[in-house]
This record gives C-alpha cells, sequence and structure tokens, in this order.
C-alpha cells in the first residue's frame, strides 16, 4: 500500500513521501535513506532508493522514558486553507 502511494507521489512530481504513508504502521519508526539498487525500479534514474530503510522501535530498542518524552512533546497541527 504505501509503496503504490508513495510511487504515485514520485510519479507526480509532487516531492510527497513516505513519512506521509508511514502512519499506516504503529510506533515509533528509525528512517534511513539508502542508495538505489540494480532491484529496484528508479536505479539509473535516482541515486537515491525510492522507499527508505525503516525499523519500529520497541521497548528493547528505546527506554520506555524515551518514548514517553516523545509522545509528550508531539504537537498536532491541522491547518485549513481557504
Amino acid at each position: 500500500m504505501a509503496s503504490r502511494a508513495i510511487l504515485g507521489e514520485w510519479l507526480g512530481g509532487s516531492g510527497g513521501g513516505w513519512q506521509d504513508s508511514g502512519g499506516i504502521w504503529p510506533g515509533i519508526k528509525e528512517i534511513t535513506g539508502k542508495n538505489a539498487t540494480d532491484a529496484d525500479p528508479e536505479y539509473g534514474i535516482s541515486k537515491g532508493a525510492l522507499l527508505p530503510g525503516h525499523s519500529i522501535l520497541d521497548d528493547k530498542t528505546i527506554h520506555v522514558h524515551t518514548a514517553d518524552r516523545l509522545c509528550q512533546s508531539i504537537v498536532l497541527l491541522h491547518v485549513r486553507i481557504y
């Protein structure tokens, strides 16, 4: 699902990205860019891979207090433009 959404944004030239689709999976994610390889459709067109590497952090990889502090520091904004 995410790859199709991202591909549509990429092909449409919107500059949108994986961060929009990343909300599909719950939890704290570590996102890392990676180089495109010959197995990627964007290889030869773009140096970077269309989909980044990611891992979901859990209580074994991130301290519970760190996760708590992060959750308490997040601000959600909804902007309506007329």
